[in-house]
């Protein structure tokens, strides 16, 4: 057990999570991870006024549309069943 008094340790240790705080704000200043406080600003808008981008996302559509009638045709078939 350390001699000194726990205040002084506890001090000690309060001074030492301040500065890892301190060195995180300066390296995260924004969502945690990899990912940069300015990101929806960079990539808000990449696609805009792009045909292949609006095709992709119609399909998806479609697709999503396709697959919610097969879900409902499969409950109804099952509610219908003897």
């Amino acid at each position: 057990m350390s001699s000194q008094p726990i205040e002084e340790r506890v001090q000690i240790l309060e001074n030492e999570v301040a500065q890892l705080k301190a060195q995180l704000q300066g390296k995260r200043s924004g969502v945690i991870g990899r990912t940069r406080p300015d990101f929806l600003q960079n990539y808000t808008g990449r696609s805009a006024n792009n045909p292949l981008f609006d095709e992709v996302a119609e399909e998806i559509a479609a697709k999503r549309q396709h697959e919610r009638e097969e879900v409902r045709r499969l409950a109804e078939a099952e509610e219908n069943k003897p």
